[in-house]
């Protein structure tokens, strides 16, 4: 059964969309941004991140696969992804059919009733250590720092050594990030204990002090901007270091 998070992104598939949709979005997700953002933030986060030589991916969030398919198109590599939504997963699994079918691609729909839900499909898939990179493009912007965390570790402990994790995140020290979180106080304020898609801030200094403990380098840090008043959220990239996976574990089970 979806979570309840799940089943929010399930009624915005389905009734959502259609108004929020310009001409040219084809899939639900495609209203966020453009094909010319989604090329350079290919370029600047995962193949930056080595994209090109990776095997083994795992990726958190892919809605409808738009980051999933170029990774797809772009190198060699499997992907093991894991969504909250049914009905985002539903798209995926139909718009890149012919990797499924090549066992390229593989789908999860997460529950999350566990911390360890997808440390244990990993394991299922004799992946654990073996993973070359986490990857999750546009989505965790609305994951809670608690809920992240989870991420984090399991990446911590599934990563082989050099192994990479690129993300964005939202970022309330940015300029458009700060004006986002303010724009929405009234929309947001009245739903306090109900799940929302909100935005979930975080600065660069909560990443790094989260991921260094974890045995993480951080390679990457920078705003998805050059331009400060243009700026909103933070692109990641952080290579797994040494750490030890066993103690880590104690987090998530």
């Amino acid at each position: 059964m979806p979570s309840y998070y799940g089943q929010s992104w399930d009624h915005y598939v389905a009734e959502v969309f259609d108004t929020m949709k310009r001409e040219d979005s084809v899939f639900p997700g495609d209203e966020w941004g453009t094909p010319a953002w989604w090329d350079i933030c290919y370029k600047r986060l995962l193949e930056r991140a080595g994209a090109p030589e990776w095997k083994h991916v795992v990726e958190i969030g892919p809605g409808s696969g738009k980051y999933t398919a170029l990774l797809l198109e772009r190198s060699a590599c499997s992907i093991l992804a894991f969504d909250v939504s049914g009905e985002f997963m539903k798209i995926l699994e139909s718009r890149l059919a012919e990797f499924i079918t090549g066992k390229r691609l593989q789908t999860s729909l997460m529950s999350c009733d566990r911390a360890d839900e997808m440390l244990s499909e990993i394991e299922n898939a004799g992946l654990r250590g073996q993973v070359d990179a986490f990857v999750s493009i546009d989505a965790m912007v609305h994951v809670d720092v608690q809920y992240l965390a989870a991420y984090f570790t399991t990446a911590a402990i599934c990563l082989r050594p050099g192994g990479k994790l690129v993300m964005t995140l939202a970022d309330a020290t940015s300029a458009k990030g700060r004006e986002k979180l303010l724009r929405e106080v009234k929309l947001y304020f009245p739903k306090q204990g109900t799940t929302s898609l909100k935005f979930e801030f975080l600065s660069p200094e909560m990443v790094r002090s989260t991921l260094e403990p974890l045995g993480f380098r951080i390679e990457l840090l920078e705003h998805d901007s050059p331009e400060p008043e243009t700026a909103r959220d933070i692109f990641l990239i952080a290579e797994k270091m040494e750490n030890d996976p066993a103690a880590l574990e104690n987090f998530l089970r």
